[in-house]
C-alpha cells in the first residue's frame, strides 16, 4: 500500500475536525507523498489542504506536481496566493510552469515577481522546448576564484536554502565567464585558507551549450557520474546548471513520446486520462489512415499474381505465416535501432555496420524459421518440396529485408533530422508487409511455373 493511500482516510478527517493537525502530518513524510495524498482529494478538500500549510510545504506540493495539474490549481488560487507561490518556486520549475498558464495570468504574475526573478524568468522562457536552456535553474552556488574556503563555505551556508544543490559550487570570472568548478567534499577536506582557485577543477570541466538537446544532457550526465553539469553560452558565461534529478524528469518525459512514436501515435500533450477524447483519437487516428492506405497496396500486389495464387490456393494459408515474420522481425530491428540511436550507441556513420550486422542476422533467423515452416508444410496434406521450397526461401528472403529496413530507417530518418522514433514499428512492419507479400507471390511464380505443386 502506498503512503497516500495509508494517510488519505486520516487527512480527510482533519480536514474536517481539525485543519492545523495537516501542518503535523505533513511534516512526517515526503514532499512527494504528500502531493499524491493532494492529489486523492477533491478540488474543494485540495484548497483546504493547501491554505492549512506553511509556505514552504505549499511550494514543495507545487512543485511536485505535473506542469498541467499545477497550471489547473494556480489558475484556481486566489491571485494573491498564486504569486507568493510561484516567487519561491526554484527558477526551472517556475519557468516550466509559465509556459502552461494562459498569457493573461502568467503575465500578471509576471508583473508581480521582482525584477530579478521577472528577468531570470524571461531568459529561461526563451529557450526553446527540448533544449538544456530551456531544462536548466539558475539557481545555483556562483563563487570567485580569489575566495578562500573559509570563505566560500560561508557563502554556501548564506545561498543553501535559495539554490538547487550545493554539491558543486561555480568559479565565475567578473565578466560571467566559468572558470572551474569545485564540489563540496572538496572544500570540506582542504584547509580554510586555501584559495578555490588552487582547489577547483578547470581541466575536467564538463559544460553542455544552452542550445545542446536535452538527450545530449542525459548522456554527459550519465557518462561523467555528474550530480550537475553547468549550461554556457557561445562565449562561454555561465547561464546556469542542470540537476540529475531534472534529466531524469525530462529523460522520462522523451521516453513516453518515443514510446508513443514508436506505437504509430503522435505524441500526446496530456497524460493518457487527462488527453480529451477527440485528441486521442487525432493522434492515433492519422498514423492508423496511412497505415490502412498503405496496406490497400497488399491487394494490388495479390491482384497481380492471382494465377499463380489460384494455382496453388494453399499459397494462401501461408500468407500471414509470411507476413508476421516479416513484420515482427523488422519491429525488432526498429525497436533496437531506435533506442541505440537514443542512447547514442549508434550514430549515422554506423550505417555500413549496422547493415551488415542486420543482414547476417536476418540469414540466420531466417533459415531458423524457414526450416520450420518448410517442415510444417510438408506435413501439410497434398502438398510438395515445392511448396515447401517457396515457404523456406520467402521466409528468408523477407526475414533479411525486414532486418535491413528495420535497422536502416531509424538511421535514415535520424540522418534528415527527425526523431528515429518517426520511424515506428507500425510503418516498418506496413512496409514489410508489402515487399514481404510481393517476394513471396514473385518466389512462387518462379518455382511453381511448371505446376506440379499440389
Amino acid at each position: 500500500m502506498r503512503v497516500s493511500e495509508l494517510f488519505l482516510p486520516e487527512v480527510r478527517d482533519a480536514l474536517k475536525t481539525d485543519p492545523v493537525a495537516i501542518r503535523e502530518l505533513v511534516e512526517e513524510i515526503h514532499p512527494a507523498d504528500t502531493a499524491e495524498i493532494f492529489l486523492g482529494l477533491s478540488e474543494e478538500e485540495q484548497l483546504i489542504f493547501l491554505k492549512a500549510l506553511p509556505l514552504t510545504p505549499q511550494v514543495e506540493i507545487l512543485e511536485e506536481l505535473d506542469d498541467d495539474l499545477r497550471a489547473d490549481l494556480v489558475e484556481k488560487l486566489a491571485p494573491e496566493m498564486a504569486v507568493k507561490l510561484v516567487a519561491e518556486m526554484s527558477a526551472d520549475e517556475r519557468a516550466d510552469l509559465f509556459h502552461e498558464l494562459p498569457a493573461q495570468l502568467a503575465a500578471k504574475i509576471l508583473g508581480k515577481l521582482s525584477k530579478d526573478d521577472a528577468r531570470d524568468l524571461r531568459s529561461l522562457l526563451a529557450w526553446p522546448e527540448g533544449t538544456a536552456g530551456a531544462l536548466m535553474t539558475t539557481d545555483y552556488v556562483e563563487l570567485e576564484a580569489e575566495m578562500s574556503v573559509a570563505e566560500a563555505i560561508e557563502r554556501i551556508r548564506e545561498v543553501a536554502e535559495d539554490v538547487e544543490t550545493i554539491y558543486y559550487a561555480y568559479a565565475v570570472s567578473p565578466e560571467g565567464s566559468l572558470r572551474g568548478v569545485v564540489s563540496l567534499r572538496a572544500l570540506v577536506l582542504s584547509k580554510p585558507d586555501k584559495s578555490i582557485a588552487d582547489l577547483m577543477d578547470t581541466e575536467h570541466l564538463v559544460t553542455v551549450h544552452g542550445g545542446a538537446d536535452q538527450s545530449e544532457v542525459t548522456q554527459a550526465i550519465a557518462k561523467y557520474d555528474l550530480l550537475a553539469v553547468p549550461v554556457v553560452d557561445d562565449a562561454g558565461r555561465l547561464l546556469g546548471i542542470i540537476t540529475v534529478d531534472d534529466t531524469i524528469d525530462a529523460a522520462e518525459e522523451d521516453n513516453t513520446e518515443e514510446v508513443q512514436r514508436m506505437s504509430g501515435v503522435a505524441p500526446l500533450e496530456d497524460s493518457y486520462l487527462k488527453a480529451g477524447f477527440f485528441q486521442m483519437i487525432r493522434s492515433r487516428g492519422i498514423c492508423l489512415v496511412l497505415l490502412f492506405l498503405g496496406e490497400m497496396l497488399t491487394g494490388n500486389v495479390m491482384s497481380q499474381f492471382e494465377e499463380t495464387l489460384q494455382s496453388v490456393i494453399a499459397l494462401v494459408f501461408f500468407m500471414p505465416l509470411i507476413i508476421s515474420a516479416g513484420g515482427n522481425t523488422g519491429s525488432q530491428s526498429a525497436g533496437l535501432l531506435i533506442r541505440a540511436l537514443a542512447l547514442g550507441e549508434v550514430v549515422p556513420k554506423d550505417t555500413l555496420a549496422v547493415a551488415g550486422r542486420e543482414v547476417a542476422s536476418g540469414i540466420v533467423l531466417g533459415v531458423i524459421l524457414a526450416a520450420i515452416g518448410a517442415v510444417r508444410v510438408l506435413f501439410w496434406p497434398d502438398l510438395n518440396g515445392q511448396v515447401a521450397l517457396v515457404v523456406g526461401l520467402s521466409l528468408i528472403c523477407v526475414v533479411v529485408f525486414a532486418a535491413l529496413m528495420g535497422g536502416l530507417m531509424p538511421i535514415a530518418v535520424k540522418k534528415v533530422g527527425f526523431d528515429p522514433a518517426v520511424a515506428s514499428t507500425p510503418l516498418v512492419a506496413t512496409l514489410v508487409d508489402i515487399v514481404g507479400l510481393l517476394l513471396y507471390c514473385l518466389i512462387a511464380q518462379a518455382i511453381l511455373s511448371g505446376g506440379g505443386a499440389s
